[in-house]
């Protein structure tokens, strides 16, 4: 049985040891299995409601257009080619990763990416650089594909749909 105090003593060794932003994942994920086990009949409170979990502060970093060159050629260099295109189609859009991993060609006209967002389904047209639009022409000469209307514009490096964290952990590498 765990107790509120071994649960709290739990979290400030995470925050010590890991992050503020670790610790509080990873107490969203003991706070649901709890309240599962409270569904179950195994335990009948939560430890881990008993204390506050301190969030981090949200990121206000904003990369400047010298650095996302820098990356996008560094991830180019390093085979990170579709990593590299979906950073320059990000930063051309303000898209998310979820909405450049399901781009598909086909939303791709005159330059302009018209298409819905993955999650609401709200409308978009955003215009993309000519740079990135011959990044992307040049990524798909790499991959040896001819563009259809329902491919995708992004693949991992195997060459398959990028899964939902990969894409992420491609671009910090």
């Amino acid at each position: 049985k765990v107790t509120a105090v071994e649960a709290e003593a739990f979290y400030v060794r995470l925050r010590e040891k890991k992050s503020q932003s670790f610790a509080a994942r990873v107490l969203k994920d003991m706070r649901f299995l709890f309240n599962r086990a409270i569904k179950q009949n195994i335990i009948v409170y939560n430890p881990a409601l008993a204390f506050t979990v301190t969030q981090p502060e949200p990121r206000t970093q904003k990369w400047e257009p010298d650095q996302v060159e820098r990356a996008i050629k560094v991830g180019w260099d390093a085979g990170f080619r579709g990593a590299a295109v979906a950073l320059a189609i990000a930063y051309d859009t303000g898209l998310s990763s979820a909405d450049i991993r399901a781009l598909t060609v086909g939303e791709v006209i005159s330059g302009a990416w018209i298409g819905a967002r993955t999650k609401t389904g709200v409308g978009y047209s955003v215009k993309l650089w000519p740079e990135t639009l011959k990044l992307i022409e040049q990524y798909h000469d790499y991959l040896g594909v001819t563009p259809m209307p329902e491919a995708l514009v992004v693949r991992s490096r195997r060459g398959k749909p990028f899964l939902k964290h990969r894409l992420s952990r491609d671009v910090r590498i």
